[in-house]
């Protein structure tokens, strides 16, 4: 696996990751 590879890789489950708290936090203030 080349490093372009896993920065990639690591870019997308950084953005998962900020992805997942922004709905978790808009699922608790629209409740």
């Amino acid at each position: 696996m080349s490093k372009k590879q896993t920065l990639s890789l690591l870019q997308w489950l950084a953005i998962v990751f900020v992805l997942g708290v922004i709905l978790a936090v808009a699922a608790n203030y629209l409740r």
